[in-house]
């Protein structure tokens, strides 16, 4: 499925996208999307994002 298509279903709110979503870089979405399927948890990821500055590659890497 297109990137954008899933991500339009996957935030169907414009108000969350624009406030929360919007606020980390495309490719970290379009991970975050690809991975986790619950919209609870995949904002989770996101507020995680933007709270702590997370790369993408951080996401489900497993502590060393």
């Amino acid at each position: 499925m297109n990137s954008a298509i899933a991500f339009a279903e996957a935030y169907p709110d414009e108000q969350l996208v624009q406030q929360v979503v919007a606020l980390i870089p495309w490719g970290h979405n379009v991970r975050i999307l690809d991975t986790v399927k619950d919209q609870t948890e995949r904002l989770w990821y996101v507020q995680q994002t933007i709270q702590h500055g997370w790369m993408e590659s951080e996401y489900f890497s497993s502590p060393d």
